[in-house]
């Protein structure tokens, strides 16, 4: 059985080329790699961001709490210091776009991140993910209100109060 090849994160020299390849092609005509060499260079930048998008859930599924914890945190959401707040920015960034000169690149945009935004809202409003993260008050009072997000609104509501000390929620 053949070995699975592996792929080194990408180098600086990767990223000068994207960031040159794609000025050049702004500023002639937009479209698909034209030769065979670009379009072998971006399957693989391709290939080492998927195993390296693979690589980090693995590591969200592993590492201990303490350790997550230091990745994922306030201090680093912040937008300039966090990479996680940057790559959603990146990802669903669609400034600078005119809604009736880039009619094409907006709907290929929206076919790419329509699906993605799917996937977050369906996870944000699942019972078991909001029952865990959420606390019973909470979550109780968000389904009596009702509404078809109640679970989604429960865990927005929670987020909110994320800084509020813990043991004051609960004081009645």
């Amino acid at each position: 059985m053949a070995k699975p090849r592996t792929f080194k994160t990408l180098d600086e020299k990767s990223f000068k080329w994207i960031e040159k390849t794609e000025k050049t092609k702004k500023e002639s005509t937009p479209g698909r790699p034209s030769t065979n060499a670009e379009r072998q260079r971006y399957l693989h930048i391709r290939r080492v961001a998927i195993k390296e998008l693979e690589d980090l859930a693995r590591l969200a599924e592993c590492l201990p709490e303490d350790q997550l914890t230091q990745i994922f945190n306030t201090e680093i959401l912040e937008p300039r210091k966090n990479p996680l707040t940057r790559f959603f920015r990146a990802l669903f960034n669609l400034k600078g776009h005119d809604f009736k000169k880039d009619r094409e690149l907006l709907k290929d945009k929206r076919h790419r991140l329509l699906p993605i935004c799917y996937e977050l809202i369906t996870l944000l409003n699942d019972s078991g993910f909001a029952g865990m993260l959420v606390e019973p008050i909470i979550l109780n009072l968000m389904i009596k209100e009702g509404g078809p997000f109640s679970y989604m609104k429960a865990v927005y509501y929670r987020s909110c109060l994320a800084g509020v000390d813990e043991d004051r929620l609960f004081e009645r």
